[in-house]
């Protein structure tokens, strides 16, 4: 076994910096910019930061916002022109983005809980076509939904269908990439305001000039508003 000294400041996760050059040179940042708009003058960070903060937080194992000040600022650090936002600026740029939840009653007196954010929901799709793994052009892609239960203890979450406390989000995926995302708590029923989920996923597709050929859906969308 050889040892080698160096002088050098050496980071761990260097190989982030290849990922970083991908997204830059497909001038995904920009487009980031540029769909989600510009944040008030006076802002130092735009909202392609807090994607990029993330997103390469995540490259380095990281699991929170907390972890670019305690663990992996010096990581992050090595980005060509890129300067960290801190813990406090990512997380109240995150809430800004946020919209309110609804509250809905079903006919059944359950109160569901549902996250519809439109603008976010657009980027994705906005994304895949500027990268060309989704295409205006063919025949038609196939969507597939399904709502899955993410157990977590986070405030607010409720008691679901597998004994546990967590969120239940609807998700409509093209090929395994996500092109809409609809937030819902723990015990909200699956099939409760679908039909209306899935009528804003296919208008979010259609205003995007996105063909849809067929979909596929588990025996939870079985409902006839639905059919």
């Amino acid at each position: 076994m050889k040892y080698t000294y160096s002088q050098e400041k050496i980071h761990t996760f260097g190989g982030i910096n290849f990922a970083d050059k991908i997204l830059r040179d497909a001038h995904i940042y920009e487009a980031i910019d540029g769909h989600l708009g510009p944040r008030d003058v006076r802002a130092s960070y735009g909202h392609s930061d807090l994607v990029r903060s993330y997103l390469m937080l995540a490259q380095c194992g990281g699991g929170c916002a907390e972890d670019i000040a305690e663990h992996l600022g010096g990581e992050l650090s090595q980005l060509e022109d890129f300067r960290a936002p801190s813990p406090d600026t990512l997380l109240r740029m995150q809430k800004r983005l946020a919209t309110e939840k609804r509250s809905v009653t079903s006919d059944s007196g359950a109160l569901n809980e549902l996250s519809v954010n439109g603008g976010m929901n657009g980027l994705p799709v906005a994304l895949l076509l500027r990268t060309g793994q989704l295409s205006p052009k063919g025949k038609g892609h196939v969507p597939d939904f399904d709502n899955q239960f993410v157990p977590t203890d986070k405030y607010g979450s409720k008691r679901g269908y597998k004994k546990a406390d967590g969120y239940f989000p609807g998700i409509a995926s093209i090929d395994n990439h996500p092109v809409y995302i609809e937030g819902r708590n723990g015990n909200s029923n699956v099939k409760f305001g679908q039909a209306d989920t899935l009528e804003r996923t296919y208008a979010l597709l259609s205003g995007n000039g996105v063909k849809v050929a067929h979909s596929r859906m588990d025996c939870g969308s079985f409902t006839k508003e639905v059919v």
